[in-house]
């Protein structure tokens, strides 16, 4: 009887718990907000308009997008970005752009020793925290350091009107999704161990 009482008593008291009114939420009452410019507002805040070379370099060095404009700009043409599944993502029409090593050239590499050169990696950070590395043989010893550019002009727009700058782009990569990096705003030049 005991056991019977008890199932009857948690029974009431659950079924009491769940008919409990609560107001409900009107999704017409709630402030509307415009999801869209919310969105445009923090990609528009993550836009950078120079960036800072800094690290082992004889010179730090920050560019903005007038200096590249004084740079080299190489005419790349059409480029098909893949992701890693091997679809087309980004298909970018009459660019223009300056190479990564005539950046890095311009500040120097930190080493009288040749030999060490092979220990030397950059890191290209964005806004957002997003980063891309590549070697130093990657960029001074095989072809793909012959595509690697910062894109001045793009589908028309050059550099001011882009929605991506400052855009880097492996435009050699098979699937160049992952090193598509919008916004630069650094490139670290670092070393695997200790130069001397």
């Amino acid at each position: 009887m005991k056991y019977l009482i008890f199932i009857f008593l948690m029974f009431t008291s659950f079924n009491a718990y769940s008919q409990t009114k609560s107001t409900p939420v009107l999704f017409e009452s709630m402030p509307q907000t415009n999801h869209k410019e919310i969105i445009l507002k923090e990609k528009n805040d993550m836009k950078t308009s120079e960036f800072k070379v800094f690290g082992l370099v004889t010179k730090e060095k920050i560019f903005t997008e007038s200096d590249l404009l004084q740079l080299k700009q190489d005419s790349i043409g059409t480029v098909y970005i893949k992701n890693h599944k091997g679809d087309i993502v980004i298909n970018a029409k009459d660019m223009k752009g300056v190479l990564l090593k005539t950046i890095l050239d311009s500040t120097g590499i930190l080493s009288k020793n040749y030999k060490n050169y092979n220990q030397f990696y950059f890191v290209l950070t964005a806004a957002d925290g997003y980063k891309n590395i590549y070697s130093w043989n990657e960029i001074y010893n095989n072809e793909i350091g012959n595509h690697v550019y910062i894109i001045t002009e793009k589908n028309d727009k050059n550099l001011n009107q882009l929605p991506e700058k400052i855009l880097v782009l492996s435009a050699n990569d098979i699937y160049g999704g992952g090193r598509y990096l919008k916004s630069l705003s650094s490139i670290e030049i670092k070393a695997i161990d200790e130069i001397k």
